[in-house]
């Protein structure tokens, strides 16, 4: 099984959705672990072993697509979705 940075994205904004829109990215992790485990594990290769580091680069994608702001709030590794800041 492979999963890209396009699903990883996708299974970040849904665990934003799922957190209110806005939390630190440890929580978003724990949230897409909690959802995702068995896909992750099943994955192809190392990637249990680098689903964090890959979720890290697919909020940066989503960054540049102003999907996900970074640094909400003025904190460092707060995520959100721009409508929980408007």
């Amino acid at each position: 099984m492979r999963i890209t940075r396009a699903d990883m994205g996708e299974w970040v904004i849904e665990a934003l959705h799922e957190l209110g829109g806005i939390r630190h990215f440890l929580e978003i992790a724990k949230r897409v672990y909690e959802k995702h485990e068995r896909e992750i594990r099943a994955a192809d290769g190392d990637y249990f072993y680098k689903w964090q580091y890959e979720m890290r680069w697919a909020g940066a994608l989503l960054q540049k697509q102003r999907r996900l702001k970074k640094n909400a709030l003025g904190r460092r590794g707060v995520w959100a979705l721009p409508e929980a800041l408007a």
